[in-house]
């Protein structure tokens, strides 16, 4: 049985992982390639060395546990179009028009926010009042960050595409939750298949609507790197820590990544930070904990009553 601990420090090491995207992304954009096209490429590079990856460890599974997938192409395509082209493709739009701090600052917002809302509407899981004070909670971090809130500091067309972004993530996470619950497929086959959809469509528009990049060894490398390591290592890697880690627990390490980015943002991009804004980013991930484990805080509550 693996030790608890030793999944922990695999979690935050992916989330070290998905935090460096963001720098490396901002390396790669001064190289001159437009963010869809950076998506689509890294996404491909991820989706077939993952591929291999699993496909080498089936080799030497038992038949007799074999599961085939039966996901229909219906399901495969909707989940591309909105954990890919709308998730991914939007954020790394948006991230080309703002910092890397604050564009994870929008996304952790929008993403909570849009999870509720979606939780409310669809799956009636947050019934309360509590979602909408969460959502006020979170704003007062983003106009603490922002304060004294001049608009040359604010990218409106940045901050457009990450929040639409996050409508992406949400119904991506709503419709895997789903297919989860019911055991209709494993968990890597909602990923390997609908990245590669959803990548090649990235591709496809950046290609087409975004000037064609220089490829230069150092972009090469950018892009392997994103794909391989941040992309097919850190999500095998985080596939693995959720059959031993609970969810709320992986909803906190996650949340680690709001403080990571600003941190690699300052040591790598030499940002600065003030310290309002460094107290705005810790509000917000603290407030974004108190949303993912309150649920868990409320049973237990309820189991002591």
């Amino acid at each position: 049985m693996v030790n608890k601990s030793v999944a922990i420090i695999v979690g935050v090491f992916v989330t070290v992982l998905w935090s460096s995207s963001y720098i490396v992304n901002a390396w790669a954009f001064d190289e001159g390639v437009g963010p869809l096209t950076l998506a689509g490429a890294r996404y491909v590079v991820a989706a077939i060395v993952l591929t291999v990856v699993v496909r080498s460890i089936r080799l030497f599974e038992n038949r007799e546990y074999y599961v085939k997938s039966t996901l229909s192409w219906r399901i495969i395509l909707l989940l591309g179009l909105t954990g890919y082209l709308m998730a991914q493709g939007l954020q790394y739009a948006g991230q080309f028009y703002m910092t890397p701090t604050q564009t994870s600052l929008f996304l952790s917002i929008g993403n909570t926010s849009a999870v509720l809302l979606v939780d409310h509407i669809y799956t009636r899981e947050s019934r309360s009042r509590s979602s909408i004070y969460a959502i006020l909670v979170l704003s007062v971090g983003v106009l603490t960050y922002f304060y004294p809130w001049e608009l040359k500091q604010i990218s409106f067309i940045g901050i457009s595409l990450v929040l639409f972004s996050s409508i992406g993530y949400a119904l991506n996470l709503t419709i895997n939750r789903s297919l989860l619950r019911h055991k209709v497929t494993r968990t890597e086959d909602l990923i390997i298949f609908p990245m590669l959809i959803g990548a090649m469509g990235l591709l496809g528009v950046g290609l087409t609507i975004e000037d064609l990049p220089s490829l230069t060894p150092k972009l090469v490398l950018l892009i392997l790197w994103l794909g391989s390591v941040n992309g097919a290592l850190a999500f095998y890697l985080w596939t693995w820590t959720q059959k031993h880690l609970k969810a709320f627990e992986s909803s906190l390490l996650n949340n680690l990544m709001l403080i990571e980015i600003a941190l690699l943002d300052v040591l790598f991009l030499q940002r600065q930070l003030s310290l309002l804004q460094v107290f705005g980013i810790l509000f917000v991930a603290v407030s974004i904990a108190y949303v993912q484990i309150r649920p868990l805080l409320k049973k237990r509550r309820e189991s002591t009553l």
